[in-house]
């Protein structure tokens, strides 16, 4: 017999026991009992063992039929079931939506079924007033969590019946008098964080609003004055929050940003997502606390810094379209967004205008920026006649962000009136220009040199986008695959064209039409499925090549209402197990096999095609290869006949499936004791002949193969290394698909980027900090005491606000969804351990380095967040724990380590920040005590 009723609900439940059987055993077992318990506790006990198998069986049926059983039995009073459910809610063991789910809608339901007011439905007419005020914080816990799952997985329910929840529940108060000072508080924030960044029903929010002024008169005027200076932030911030003596000098914070932006253009918060980079200005200029016209002076002059900077002389081209092409726009949305806040009464046109004189003044920037870009196209494009801050004016202009008397001041010997060079044509008609030059192949050198006209003229950009994007949107509806493919041979391989989008729309996008094309196509109805074939391949090849490019690591794309996955994309390189094919598979494969490696076949007919979808071709291509290098190895099939089957792989019908294929083969050179013959040549049969693409997209593993087996590979004679070298790198070269190839530079990327950040930094230089590409070779608990040293010294040096600024950067920029957030791991885990080194060292500069930059971090995660609430109506934990719960964890931790002098003097300059105590008022001087 069970000895309690968490045991006995175990096993009823594992054992498939019906609810009504459940509780009739606990009663049992409750009557059993040689000591008596209230019906109180037996309730509690009875809630809390089904409650806690929730935590590995979420929303299972027969735990919700348990509960069902013991509130309609009246063994489970509806009060102490929603005080169980509400505190086992704040376990993350708990979150999941389709749990609280059914919690909070079983305790509204039977409530409103009883008929009764909430006091004494839902809550005891017995309840102390402390034990509700305790529910009513975690009714507030449940608010906060549905609402994060509400964004995030699309549970609007739940959002709504956690809020009715709680105003039901606070109904049912009528006294906050019996907390304590600490606990009003931390009441008052939890009901603050929740007005500010969620979207409430009206009723709640007017009785959440009330609550807070009843908990602010009780923890008095001086802490709710700081809360309420936290909720409406002021724009007003003292300086001293971020800034140092030379902060509008500064082009690190925003050449940074923009760096970012190009460098992960085709990700979330990238260039071509205009409202989320407007999130991050936004975010930028309110941590920043510069006047609106240093801002945009700062936003000018440290784009210009960008190009300036730029060692790559691509790059070089890169930037100019973004600056020309792209900034203005983002300029426009800028100004859009943050002029709809009535609290800044700014004259904003007048201070864009104000800061491009400033930024004009730096003509040095502006001809190393033309030099550059001349380099680059081998012409005289960098001229005064063609300088890229000419372009710049004529596209502000044609924004409507200035006027032409602005553009003859700062442009005198520029072209009179609006119109641009007389080669640059208006572009209204380029939607049916595409089209046409859509019918003709890339071969075709009228293409190619349109294309590259498209290039170098920033008023197409926009247009040309818009083109792009209808035709894969409306060719992946309509399934035309013909048009498709040759959009996409375009994209990868004109690298130029491919950038143009990305600087302008969400890759995603693209991403998600092809995909859905491949999702819906088949060859089963195609009047040619060989032609067909090989244009799908086309589709896939440029999927390999934008989620390579632009290394998206998503492994879904979603866009109105639906979901595709890109596994089928990744794993291509893997041998399946013949025995383990599932019958599909299996099916297909022993078909191709015969079709490919038999020599008896009549090669691949139509039939094969119609038959195979293109997603399962790619999965059993390796396979397909290890089979066929088996069974010549074991003789069963000659030298000839296999080669005869690898030569399909060489033409357009199959070369699309040779990412898989090549990367298989390598992986299994490098296994083999002693590599066989055969599959080297055939690797060198396929890296000789394949599409360009594939060799880039195979790169990396080809030539660490190459590198690491030189020597064994010289020994055979029918194979050239030096020419397979050549075609990899002169194909990384051609698609714009570069990587770091090299072991050794490759180990000591993070270590050189951020000392030649430090150092550039210092002369007013920029350099791409690439933190994502750092976290993919040492995780944060390497990076972070990777980092700190080299601030440490430039600290030394006196660069306190480059140490700040790239800190904060590095900390508090969004990161790619695998890549861990770095912000909390520096907080609590490499914090305390840095500070305890302090102690020992007795060293104050440092611990004024460490305040300045836990300031400048918080600040600007709160910005980030207030900025992704207003802007994108998104209230995800994009930095992995929110600026208010860091603070108060932190403070907490400040205050526990009194002993350590460090630890006090951080403490003690965190508290002094006015500015900072308004935005975290955990560090208030009242409650260091």
């Amino acid at each position: 017999m069970s000895r309690s009723l968490s045991e006995l609900t175990r096993n009823c439940f594992q054992s498939g026991i019906s609810p009504k059987k459940w509780l009739a055993l606990c009663k049992q077992l409750v009557a059993e009992r040689s000591v008596t318990e209230g019906p109180d506790i037996v309730a509690t006990e009875v809630s809390n063992s089904v409650l806690f198998l929730y935590r590995s069986y979420p929303g299972d049926p027969i735990l919700n039929a348990y509960l069902l059983q013991a509130t309609k039995d009246g063994i489970l009073p509806l009060p102490i079931f929603v005080s169980t459910f509400l505190s086992a809610s704040r376990s993350t063991d708990l979150h999941s939506a389709a749990t609280l789910d059914f919690l909070c809608e079983l305790a509204l339901k039977t409530h409103e079924e009883s008929g009764r007011l909430p006091l004494g439905s839902l809550v005891s007419t017995a309840e102390s007033p402390i034990s509700l005020l305790e529910t009513v914080q975690d009714a507030l816990a449940l608010v906060q969590v549905s609402h994060t799952m509400s964004l995030n997985q699309h549970h609007h329910k739940l959002s709504l019946n956690s809020e009715k929840l709680l105003f039901h529940l606070l109904s049912c108060v009528t006294d906050v008098s019996p907390m304590t000072g600490n606990q009003a508080f931390l009441m008052y924030t939890t009901v603050s964080d929740i007005l500010r960044d969620f979207q409430l029903d009206s009723q709640i929010r007017q009785v959440l609003g009330n609550f807070a002024i009843n908990l602010g008169i009780l923890i008095g005027d001086d802490a709710k004055i700081a809360r309420e200076a936290q909720m409406m932030q002021s724009l007003q911030t003292s300086k001293s929050t971020t800034g140092g003596l030379n902060s509008e000098t500064d082009v690190i914070t925003l050449g940074l940003l923009w760096q970012y932006l190009i460098t992960h253009r085709g990700h979330e918060f990238g260039a071509g997502n205009t409202q989320a980079v407007v999130a991050l200005l936004v975010s930028a200029w309110r941590w920043s606390s510069w006047p609106a016209h240093v801002f945009y002076m700062q936003a000018f002059v440290s784009v210009f810094t960008c190009l300036a900077s730029g060692p790559n002389l691509g790059y070089a081209l890169l930037w100019k379209a973004f600056i020309v092409g792209r900034l203005p726009s983002l300029l426009s949305a800028f100004e859009k967004v943050v002029s709809a806040d009535q609290s800044a009464s700014i004259d904003w046109r007048s201070c864009l205008r104000k800061g491009l004189r400033a930024a004009f003044r730096r003509q040095d920037l502006i001809a190393s920026g033309d030099l550059l870009i001349s380099r680059a196209t081998g012409s005289n494009e960098g001229t005064s006649t063609q300088s890229f801050a000419r372009k710049l004016l004529e596209q502000l202009l044609k924004t409507n962000l200035i006027d032409q008397s602005l553009v003859q001041e700062l442009d005198p010997l520029g072209p009179a009136g609006t119109a641009t060079q007389a080669d640059s044509t208006d572009r209204a008609d380029l939607t049916a220009e595409f089209d046409t030059r859509m019918n003709h192949g890339l071969e075709d050198a009228e293409v190619i040199a349109w294309l590259d006209k498209i290039w170098k003229e920033p008023d197409s950009h926009v247009k040309f986008m818009a083109a792009v994007m209808k035709r894969f949107s409306t060719s992946s509806k309509s399934l035309d695959v013909e048009a498709l493919s040759r959009l996409c041979k375009w994209m990868y391989t004109q690298p130029s064209i491919m950038d143009l989008v990305s600087l302008h729309a969400r890759i995603s996008d693209l991403v998600f039409y092809a995909l859905l094309f491949l999702e819906e196509y088949d060859c089963e109805t195609v009047g040619d499925p060989q032609t067909a074939a090989s244009h799908i391949g086309d589709i896939v090849l440029f999927l390999q090549y934008v989620l390579t490019r632009f290394q998206l690591e998503d492994e879904t794309f979603t866009k109105d209402n639906r979901t595709l996955n890109t596994e089928f994309l990744r794993c291509t390189d893997v041998v399946l197990p013949v025995e383990s094919l599932q019958a599909a598979e299996a099916s297909a494969f022993h078909s191709w096999l015969k079709a490919l490696f038999d020599s008896n076949s009549e090669g691949i007919e139509d039939s094969i095609l119609r038959a195979t979808h293109p997603k399962l071709l790619l999965r059993i291509s390796a396979t397909l290869f290890s089979q066929a290098i088996k069974a010549a190895s074991a003789h069963k099939i000659d030298s000839e006949t296999l080669m005869n089957g690898v030569l399909y792989f060489t033409k357009p019908l199959l070369n699309w499936t040779l990412v898989g294929v090549i990367k298989a083969l390598i992986d299994e050179l490098e296994l083999a004791q002693n590599p066989h013959g055969i599959t080297l040549d055939i690797l060198q049969s396929l890296l000789s002949s394949c599409p360009p693409l594939v060799r880039a997209l195979c790169s990396t593993q080809v030539l660490r193969y190459l590198a690491d087996n030189r020597s064994v590979l010289a020994n055979r004679q029918t194979f050239d290394i030096a020419t397979i070298e050549d075609l990899i790198r002169g194909a990384s070269n051609r698609t714009g698909n570069t990587q770091i190839n090299s072991a050794i530079l490759w180990s000591q990327y993070p270590q050189n980027q951020i000392h030649a950040a430090l150092s550039m930094a210092r002369n007013n230089k920029i350099v791409d900090l690439d933190v994502d590409r750092w976290l993919k070779i040492l995780n944060p608990t390497r990076l972070l005491p990777l980092l700190w040293p080299n601030l440490a010294r430039a600290a030394g040096l006196g660069d306190f606000e480059v140490c700040r600024r790239v800190t904060t950067f590095i900390l508090t920029m969004p990161r790619n969804s695998k890549v861990p957030p770095l912000l909390p791991i520096f907080m609590h885990l490499f914090l305390p351990s840095l500070l305890d080194a302090m102690d020992k060292a007795q060293g104050s500069a440092i611990a004024e380095l460490t305040a300045s930059i836990i300031v400048s971090t918080l600040t600007a995660a709160f910005h980030l967040e207030w900025s992704m609430n207003t802007v994108l109506k998104d209230n995800r934990l994009i930095l992995g724990a929110r600026s208010s719960a860091m603070a108060k964890r932190l403070a907490h931790d400040l205050r526990s380590r009194k002993s350590g002098s460090a630890s006090s003097l951080v403490l003690q300059q965190l508290s002094s920040n006015q500015a900072f105590v308004a935005n975290f008022p955990y560090f208030g001087g009242e409650l260091t005590s």
